[in-house]
């Protein structure tokens, strides 16, 4: 049993020292991003980093561990090649993900993610920030790294498996125990919750806490937040449970309501922050030390953190963008402000298009409801209520119904 354990060990070892390195590389590339910032007050990142690569690395071995279970009962030639290939091929992975990260980092300051992938179809988004002589010696960069990584790996970390001799209950005991300390690396250790980036983020210095964040489990994490294993994180509630919702978030059994604030006439201010992340807010569970004004008005406010803004799907903008174009949209927005310089518009958001009967029908719902939102309907039409209606010659007429005005 003792190569079985020499085996693995070897591949821990390698690994810690890649992810060692590439956060070197990591500080040292994208050192300059953040002002009089030394290599010393990044070494603090290292000690905490390798608690989260610790738990990378056990989520690597797990199918290696499987196989050698398998093999500790039967030693089968195909068992150890598979093995072979399966480490080369998450290695291959690995010495991309590392100076993607890297590299991601330094123009967008932000670590690898699901996002970043989705431009992965569209390469020339991705070879737009780079000169093509950059692209050159990147692209021979990574190929010295990759096959030195890969050469280094095969002649001193992996030894493939050798047949051992012990008695059945020994191999179990043994196997067990692998997988024992296995399950304690992937929790990162034997605290109440399993690994995650606060566990490795000690220092006030937002920068060292992103060195420490192991990019593969960073990436793997945000992928998993991103739904695309979980189903569908947006699907609809069926009406008569909404309205059932709605009624129990209104109702009030008691007298009087509740007093929060001590002035009975107070100034009240509300604040409302749109396209903004709670993940940098350490007062909503995100990181600490980036918003610490924020986090001052909401300890001495009242925050509101489960409500949202009630609007058209997304998916009714892209369609209607779609058939636009973005000069249409643009022209709509013109037409929009000429028409409010005129004095005909009243207020209201969304571009309206004049192509209403050639739609798409959500996208045609989407514009006469936004059109009702405003105030007043056109005739006719099912989606708009009669409640203001508008002459024949009015212009607006022929934005929401595609018909000529009549003069």
């Amino acid at each position: 049993m003792k190569n079985i354990y020499k085996h693995f060990f070897r591949i821990i070892i390698f690994y810690l020292l890649i992810f060692a390195f590439a956060r070197i590389i990591f500080l040292l590339f994208n050192i300059n991003q953040v002002a009089s910032f030394s290599i010393i007050k990044g070494l603090p990142a290292f000690i905490p980093g390798m608690r989260m690569d610790f738990s990378v690395i056990a989520y690597i071995l797990l199918p290696a561990l499987i196989l050698t279970g398998i093999f500790l009962i039967h030693p089968m030639k195909w068992i150890i090649k598979t093995e072979y290939y399966y480490m080369f091929f998450i290695l291959s992975i690995f010495c991309l993900i590392l100076p993607a990260n890297i590299l991601l980092y330094h123009y967008w300051g932000s670590l690898i993610n699901f996002r970043a992938l989705s431009y992965i179809k569209d390469f020339s988004e991705i070879s737009s920030s780079f000169t093509i002589l950059q692209l050159i010696v990147l692209l021979a960069l990574l190929t010295i790294f990759i096959f030195t990584v890969l050469y280094c790996f095969k002649k001193y970390a992996f030894h493939f498996l050798q047949p051992v001799v012990e008695t059945p209950i020994k191999k179990t005991i043994h196997w067990l125990l692998m997988v024992f300390i296995s399950i304690i690396m992937l929790r990162g250790g034997l605290q109440m919750l399993p690994m995650n980036e606060s566990l490795v983020s000690i220092s006030d210095n937002n920068f060292v806490n992103q060195t420490a964040v192991n990019p593969a489990w960073h990436l793997a994490n945000d992928i998993y937040r991103a739904g695309l294993f979980s189903g569908n994180p947006f699907e609809t509630t069926p009406q008569e449970a909404a309205e059932e919702k709605v009624k129990n978030l209104f109702s009030c059994d008691a007298d009087s309501f509740p007093r929060i604030l001590m002035n009975k006439r107070p100034n009240i201010v509300i604040i409302i922050l749109e396209g903004f992340t709670a993940d940098i807010v350490s007062s909503m569970g995100g990181e600490k030390g980036i918003t610490p004004t924020l986090d001052q008005l909401i300890s001495e406010g009242v925050p509101f953190q489960g409500w949202g803004a009630q609007y058209l799907y997304t998916k009714l903008a892209d369609m209607r963008i779609e058939m636009l174009g973005a000069e249409g949209v643009a022209a709509k927005r013109r037409e929009r402000s000429t028409l409010s310089s005129a004095g005909r518009w009243a207020g209201g958001g969304g571009c309206h298009c004049c192509c209403h009967e050639s739609m798409h029908p959500l996208v045609k719902k989407a514009q006469t409801i936004s059109l009702a939102a405003e105030g007043f309907s056109v005739a006719g039409d099912p989606w708009l209520p009669e409640r203001c209606e508008l002459p024949a010659c009015d212009p607006r007429v022929e934005m929401a119904s595609g018909k000529p005005a009549s003069q």
